[in-house]
């Protein structure tokens, strides 16, 4: 967090330890930072519950899940786009 980084800065100005983090970092998969408990919406819910979903949660992406496949994503993005279009219409 930013708090953490400005409780250390020394720690970010020491190159070497900066090379030995980046060291483990290489060592990394997606295992290592992936959610486990995902949140999802089906493709027939409501925008307002993924709207719901989202501002509850302080996500940005949802994952769409029909029968237990991936069928998409919502992003804030997304729904801001398409309710801005219906304004503008």
């Amino acid at each position: 967090s930013q708090e953490e980084f400005y409780k250390d800065v020394k720690h970010y100005m020491d190159h070497e330890a900066i090379e030995h983090e980046a060291v483990k970092v290489k060592k990394l998969r997606a295992k290592d930072v992936m959610s486990k408990s995902v949140l999802a919406v089906r493709s027939d819910d409501h925008v307002l519950k993924a709207c719901s979903v989202l501002v509850i949660n302080n996500i940005r992406r949802l994952p769409v899940v029909d029968r237990g496949k991936l069928v998409g994503i919502v992003t804030t993005n997304n729904l801001f786009r398409e309710i801005l279009k219906r304004f503008v219409r």
